[in-house]
């Protein structure tokens, strides 16, 4: 038996958690050694209290407890942590004291998790700040992300009785590219898809039709995201917004275009090189975001430790040679 679950059973016997033929039950779990099973035992007891327990793990351990009910989470800090790692690890980053980040792990003995956030952690110099959090409380503050497809849905509530189609039959007039590309809703929409890649420190944007679905992915640190999945009569209409920003012509649809666009994003100028690619009956648009970084970032900020770190410093003074840098682009 761990000394760990030992003392994580006495925390809670001393809490009043476990009465003692209960505590005697978990005793004999614990002996099996498996550490796992016995948190998913009390985890599904209804008479231990989940933020008791989480409170006494936080005390073994020695890793400060929060409970984050009420508590409101800025999506710019919510996003500086891509929500499919937030979802994998059963952690997010819930507040911010500058470069200082504050993470709740549900199980901080996953040292995946930890190694995922510091090597984040690392590449953007943040200083990192972590609690146990309980499974409940990780699910409130896991809502949040949700606030980026709120905002899409309420754009497309006022878009679908424009777009979508009302029967299997054309019933009504062609709608007209002009009309789709100046409604408030199609607006909205590219807005927020650009807005929250920049806010998920996203390098590209990926819009592209998908069986009967319009799907947006962001490409964050060289992987492929699905964000959104939005209804695929919507998708003309945001690749023509799309055009109208970039200088592009909307009524070509056979060939390539790229253009460029400059937006101010939360005080800062970020610049968008935009490529559009015609697929059969559709088009797709691939968007790098070029956001010029204040001052260039270390080695430690881009991933080089230890012995790595040590060769690159030691070669970087020598007066010839050369560093091939490879990989995929960005």
């Amino acid at each position: 038996m761990s000394e760990t679950s030992r003392q994580i059973l006495d925390e809670l016997k001393k809490g009043g958690q476990l009465d003692e033929p209960a505590y005697q039950r978990y005793l004999k779990l614990a002996q099996a050694d498996d550490q796992q099973a016995l948190m998913a035992a009390l985890n599904a007891d209804p008479a231990v209290a989940k933020e008791a327990l989480a409170q006494a793990k936080g005390a073994v351990l020695g890793m400060p407890y929060v409970n984050l009910e009420g508590k409101e989470i800025p999506l710019s800090v919510l996003k500086i942590l891509p929500q499919d790692l937030a979802e994998n690890y059963q952690m997010l980053i819930f507040g911010q004291q500058g470069n200082a980040l504050e993470v709740g792990l549900v199980d901080p003995q996953n040292y995946k998790a930890v190694e995922a956030i510091e090597f984040l952690a690392r590449k953007k110099n943040y200083r990192l700040k972590y609690f146990i959090i309980s499974p409940a409380s990780f699910a409130l503050g896991y809502k949040n992300y949700q606030n980026l497809k709120e905002q899409v849905s309420q754009a497309l509530d006022f878009a679908e009785e424009k777009f979508a189609p009302k029967n299997k039959v054309d019933s009504g007039e062609p709608t007209k590219l002009d009309d789709i590309v100046k409604t408030a809703p199609v607006s909205k929409i590219v807005s927020v898809i650009l807005r929250h890649a920049i806010e998920g420190g996203a390098s590209d944007i990926h819009i592209e039709p998908f069986s009967d679905k319009s799907r947006v992915r962001y490409r964050i640190d060289g992987i492929l995201h699905t964000s959104i999945v939005l209804p695929i009569y919507v998708h003309a209409a945001l690749i023509s917004r799309i055009k109208v920003m970039s200088n592009l012509k909307i009524d070509e649809t056979r060939i390539p275009q790229d253009g460029r666009i400059r937006l101010n994003v939360n005080g800062a100028d970020v610049d968008f090189r935009i490529s559009t690619i015609p697929l059969v009956n559709q088009e797709k648009v691939v968007m790098r975001i070029l956001e010029s970084p204040k001052t260039a970032p270390t080695f430690e900020q881009l991933g080089f430790l230890g012995n790595q770190l040590k060769a690159m410093e030691r070669n970087i003074k020598k007066p010839n040679g050369m560093f091939l840098v490879t990989g995929p682009t960005g």
